[in-house]
Formats: structure tokens, C-alpha cells, sequence
């Protein structure tokens, strides 16, 4: 009886000391890949908003920074179904384009690909809220803004 309890012994004090080398180790890497301001304002890194200020701003504010110069056509848009889109989601960044129009075009191709990337039908949107169609179908390889214009996609090209 003596025997199995020193092997028992044995056995719990294996486990508990490889449980103690785990947890040094756990906590050692804890320490080296987990940032010193990691928790600083809450679940995410302090340092994380100094290093996002330092980024250059790509974005103007908005669809009211595009209306400054483009209001016709902001006003065109009026209730159609991209009205409440901001500009920049199809066009791209326009912060360059709104401190230097001439220097930074924000022309877009209106090809399938881009037009696409929300009328696609996928598994799990039902088309109710957004439009949804088979690019390769639908178009034949013809770009979209050949027929639609995207500023009023229902009323077609003129």
C-alpha cells in the first residue's frame, strides 16, 4: 500500500510541477508578445491612437466635403437608391482630390468588379435591401455604367 502511494505521489507531483512549468511559461509569453499598453483604455492597445494620428488622411469628411464643389451632383442623387452611399465608397479616398481637384481624379471605371463587390449575389443576402445580380450573366462582359448610371441606377443611361 505504501508502494502505490509513493508512486502516487510521484505521479501528482509530476503533473503539479509540469503545470507550474506551463504556467511560467504561459505568463513568460504573455510578457513578451503582448504590447506594455495593451488595456491602457479599455480591450485594445493605448498605443494604438498615436500610431493611427500619424497615418496621413486619405478620407475627406464626407459626402458634404463633395458637395462643396460637385452639389449638382449630389442634388441629381436626391432619393435615389445610392444617395445615402458617401461618395468615397465607389470613388475612393478624395482627401488628396478635395485639396487639389486638378492634380487627383477620382474617376472610376464602373466595371463589373467594382460594382460587384455589393451587387453580387451571394449566399446569405437576399437581394431585398440591395440589388443583387450575376456580374457575368447580367452584363455579358459589357461594363455597368454602360447601361446604368450610377448616380441614378434604375432610370438607365440617357
Amino acid at each position: 500500500m505504501a508502494g502505490k502511494r509513493t508512486i502516487l505521489n510521484q505521479a501528482f507531483f509530476r503533473v503539479g510541477l509540469l503545470l507550474i512549468i506551463v504556467l511560467i511559461i504561459f505568463f513568460s509569453a504573455m510578457q513578451l508578445f503582448i504590447p506594455q499598453s495593451f488595456g491602457q483604455y479599455g480591450g485594445y492597445r493605448g498605443d494604438s491612437i498615436r500610431e493611427n494620428a500619424n497615418f496621413e488622411i486619405s478620407f475627406a469628411e464626407g459626402t458634404g466635403a463633395c458637395a462643396k464643389c460637385h452639389n449638382n451632383t449630389i442634388s441629381e442623387l436626391g432619393s435615389a437608391q445610392h444617395a445615402n452611399i458617401d461618395c468615397q465608397t465607389c470613388h475612393g479616398p478624395g482627401e488628396k482630390h478635395k485639396n487639389s481637384p486638378k492634380s487627383f481624379s477620382l474617376k472610376i471605371s464602373g466595371d463589373k468588379n467594382l460594382c460587384a463587390s455589393c451587387h453580387s449575389t451571394i449566399a446569405g443576402r437576399q437581394g431585398k435591401e440591395i440589388a443583387t445580380v450575376n456580374p457575368v450573366m447580367h452584363s455579358g462582359g459589357v461594363i455597368c455604367t454602360k447601361c446604368h448610371d450610377p448616380h441614378q441606377p434604375l432610370g438607365g443611361r440617357n
